[in-house]
């Protein structure tokens, strides 16, 4: 692999990287958990529960009569948290989230420790990719870009594995504690797939190959130049003469 090859492949998979990095950011699937419930009684409870009296017109609902409301879903993002039911979506800030979403949160890292180590690792990256991109031919540079893309790296390997952890533990709790103020019937949480963890994973391991092929670009460049070695060189013409006798 010459030095060119080495570079481009480089900068090719940590700019796509940066995208799937980017793209996580910007989506909310960090933590998803759908919420379905049978048989309830719309206590004013429920009401704070769901958050929702745009999309589902709790205001109009008896408080005497149980009813059976649809899933809801619940996205978590970066920078926002979603609340979808029956095709609608609603933005929701933290603070008035629902009782049992919040307690579903709360085993989770704290949303200010996601933007700050999401946000750390995306510029970390981008600061790497420049140095690399932009290394005139010179090893310390590129040296440098490597150096922070692995931080960038290990960044983000933290981030993923936290939420990681923290999804697997909530899918494996019975939440009995955490949804006993719904006065539900029948309850059902389902933790479902974090596409934006899943983002986030497929770019760490382009940042993984670009650090190698960033690895295999700096021993190119250790390596010392021959072209011009050799046309200093000058041609030495031996003329061997036979002598006589």
């Amino acid at each position: 692999m010459d030095r060119r090859l080495a570079l481009l492949l480089t900068l090719m998979t940590v700019f796509i990287a940066l995208g799937l990095w980017l793209a996580s950011i910007l989506t909310r699937g960090w933590f998803v958990v759908t919420l379905k419930t049978t048989s309830i009684q719309p206590t004013s409870i429920l009401k704070n529960i769901l958050s929702l009296n745009s999309l589902l017109n709790l205001n109009n609902i008896i408080p005497s009569k149980r009813i059976s409301l649809p899933p809801v879903r619940v996205e978590l993002g970066i920078f926002h948290c979603t609340l979808c039911t029956s095709g609608n979506c609603l933005r929701v800030p933290l603070d008035n989230l629902p009782s049992p979403v919040s307690a579903l949160v709360k085993k989770l890292p704290k949303l200010l420790e996601l933007q700050i180590t999401s946000s750390v690792a995306l510029s970390l990256c981008v600061i790497g990719f420049l140095l690399l991109m932009l290394n005139c031919g010179s090893s310390s540079k590129v040296k440098a870009g490597g150096i922070v893309v692995l931080l960038a790296a290990l960044s983000e390997s933290i981030l993923i594995l936290r939420m990681v952890v923290a999804t697997v533990q909530v899918a494996l709790d019975t939440v009995e504690s955490t949804l006993g103020l719904l006065n539900l019937k029948v309850i059902e949480v389902e933790v479902q797939t974090p596409f934006s963890v899943i983002l986030a994973g497929i770019g760490l391991v382009f940042v993984i190959l670009g650090l190698i092929c960033s690895r295999i670009l700096y021993s190119k460049l250790l390596e010392p130049s021959t072209d011009g070695l050799k046309s200093s060189i000058p041609a030495i013409n031996l003329v061997i003469q036979e002598e006589r006798f």
